[in-house]
């Protein structure tokens, strides 16, 4: 009974660690371990937790080095330990149309002037 009771606690005191995960990932042993089945092998994410013990600690880190901090990832249901595990960097508008705006601005600006030079 004593061997059952040993056994059984480490088990259920790690697994509380999950519950401090936020969002949809709560409760999820695959956000700290490399095994989705809990135990083993820490990824990343998960040696950063152990050495921090707080989610909120190692926030703005970026555990796996996909270039996304932890919160970005855990707050999109991404796993901060995989870095082939990320979201997509957001659109910031069709790309290069500042470019040519800028340039025919310039062009036009130059044009007026050169047509005041008469």
């Amino acid at each position: 009974m004593v061997i059952i009771i040993a056994l059984s606690v480490p088990g259920s005191a790690y697994s509380s660690y999950g519950n401090n995960i936020p969002g949809d990932l709560n409760g999820a042993c695959i956000v700290c371990h490399e095994d989705s089945n809990g135990g083993g092998t820490l990824n990343p994410y998960g040696v950063d937790y152990a050495a921090y013990k707080s989610v909120d600690d190692i926030a703005s880190k970026d555990s796996d080095g996909d270039g996304v901090s932890n919160k970005a990832e855990l707050d999109e249901g991404y796993l901060p330990g995989d870095a082939n595990d990320f979201p997509e960097p957001e659109s910031e508008g069709s790309p290069g149309f500042g470019i040519i705006g800028l340039t025919a601005g310039i062009i036009g600006a130059l044009l007026i002037i050169k047509g005041r030079g008469r």
